[in-house]
């Protein structure tokens, strides 16, 4: 049954950003919620040694659940399109709580105006079913140099 009820929820978690639909991603985070986002920034083409080519850096940006839905609005309202594409899970199962899971999922982003692939973590919480909250949503392009992404025994709950 919690197997069914993580599928439902990851699909409907992706369909809400396929169709922009706001209403149900406000609704899904928690108020308190723990959002980091991250962002590629691409550096442009070196012109004639002017400067050195420092590669891809990473943008983190911790955001309130009322800012977060904000960012997004202006990302679909800017977009024609946002789609995820998930792969390779990992869900993690509370100790302290039957219905609080960890999912660590690969996750590719794309939209007209942007794209990255990385790791996506997800704590939430599934005791109402109806009503899943997401506690904490962080974004890493890559894994650490040990192999380790974020996880449940990372956060306080």
């Amino acid at each position: 049954e919690d197997k069914y009820q993580i599928v439902q929820f990851m699909e409907q978690y992706k369909t809400a950003y396929c169709l922009k639909n706001i209403d149900y991603i406000e609704q899904v985070f928690s108020e308190n919620a723990l959002i980091i986002v991250g962002t590629i920034l691409k550096q442009d083409k070196p012109i004639e040694n002017m400067y050195k080519n420092l590669g891809d850096k990473i943008e983190y940006v911790k955001y309130s659940k009322q800012e977060y839905v904000e960012r997004l609005k202006m990302v679909f309202g800017n977009n024609e399109f946002v789609n995820i594409h998930f792969e390779d899970n990992k869900v993690q199962k509370s100790n302290k709580n039957d219905k609080v899971y960890g999912i660590q999922i690969s996750q590719y982003y794309y939209s007209e105006n942007y794209a990255d692939s990385g790791y996506l973590f997800l704590m939430f919480d599934l005791t109402d079913s109806a009503k899943p909250q997401i506690y904490v949503r962080t974004w890493q392009p890559e894994k650490d140099e040990a192999g380790k992404m974020f996880e449940l025994s990372d956060f306080k709950y």
